[in-house]
């Protein structure tokens, strides 16, 4: 575990006189008063609200050197900035400000704006849940899938749900119902909340489908990671249903290099590329209605396919990377299915 980042100084706006002054207007540092997860910096937090106290809120320490109005606000992808503390007056020298998100959505990432007169900085807070994510889009019957999982949970509960035909119960976008293929494992995770970390996953020999791997936190929190599941030999079956996993991650807001933006060219049209194996919002729910498995016309499953996505990076800095330009973008709609 890695010792907390060094202080830095942001001031935005910061005239040729006062940067020639030996202290600058503003310095701010944020931390979450506990370890912070790879890629934390002095702007960049990692929190995870859950009530065990580490991690819980995130703690801006911040410094001005003369008297100043200081104004604190928040915002969210997909969400209206919102005022967390009005206006007040605060004399010069070390302040701390903490502010506790909500436990839901996880995962998110926020914009924590702080300005003081003419001079302001912003952190970027990401909360953390059960965030996890396949290595591959898609495997084969009795393969051992490999999931990297970033979280400070202390013991994960761990299962395999089958997505089938079945009339939801829920309304909540957040929320996997499947049938559970055999019974759930425990794993101890103590110690190893600072960078994702791998977890093997057993697969049965399974119909093809879709699927998600479920873990369950000690404390109550739960992540999903989807999955293909290829058939054991195509051409076995007259119908073939091809997954989109790349447009679940083009649709995917994930936030991984820590700007506090989804990485997706759909947060904004400057960006042109898209990051694949990032675990998914909405605790880990892809942002498109829920598939069911598909049935040939004797009743029989269908031969469900999935492009490949690129082994899961364990820094939250580096990814694969698809092209909105590139040949990849339609690469779902080209996967091989049988005939």
């Amino acid at each position: 575990m890695r010792a907390p980042t060094a202080l830095v100084v942001i001031a935005l706006g910061l005239s040729a006189s006062c940067a020639q002054s030996s202290e600058l207007p503003l310095v701010v540092h944020a931390g979450n008063g506990g370890a912070p997860f790879v890629g934390d910096g002095p702007l960049v937090v990692t929190v995870s609200p859950n009530g065990d106290g580490y991690r819980d809120t995130a703690v801006i320490r911040y410094r001005v050197s003369t008297g100043s109005f200081v104004r604190f606000d928040v915002g969210r992808h997909g969400a209206a900035a919102r005022a967390l503390a009005s206006s007040h007056a605060v004399k010069a020298g070390d302040h701390v400000y903490r502010w506790a998100p909500p436990a839901r959505p996880v995962p998110a990432a926020y914009r924590l704006h702080i300005t003081a007169g003419k001079f302001s900085a912003t952190v970027v807070v990401h909360v953390q849940g059960v965030d996890a994510a396949a290595g591959r889009a898609a495997y084969h019957p009795g393969d051992v899938a490999r999931l990297a999982v970033s979280t400070d949970a202390r013991g994960l509960r761990v299962d395999v749900l089958c997505i089938t035909g079945a009339a939801p119960t829920t309304r909540r976008n957040d929320k996997v119902q499947g049938t559970p293929m055999g019974p759930s494992f425990h794993v101890a995770w103590p110690g190893r909340g600072d960078r994702p970390h791998a977890l093997a996953v057993p697969l049965g020999n399974w119909w093809s489908g879709v699927y998600f791997v479920r873990l369950r936190a000690d404390d109550g929190r739960v992540g999903y990671a989807p999955f293909v599941l290829r058939p054991h030999r195509l051409g076995a079956t007259r119908v073939a249903v091809v997954m989109p996993t790349n447009t679940w991650q083009a649709y995917n807001f994930y936030d991984r290099d820590g700007d506090g933006w989804g990485d997706t060219w759909y947060a904004g049209w400057r960006r042109h590329t898209m990051r694949l194996g990032r675990p998914y919002l909405n605790r880990g729910v892809p942002r498109t209605s829920t598939p069911t498995r598909s049935r040939s016309s004797a009743g029989q499953p269908g031969t469900i396919c999935a492009p490949t996505i690129s082994p899961m990076p364990t820094s939250r800095r580096s990814a694969p990377v698809m092209s909105c330009r590139g040949s990849t973008t339609s690469s779902s709609s080209r996967a091989t299915t049988s005939t």
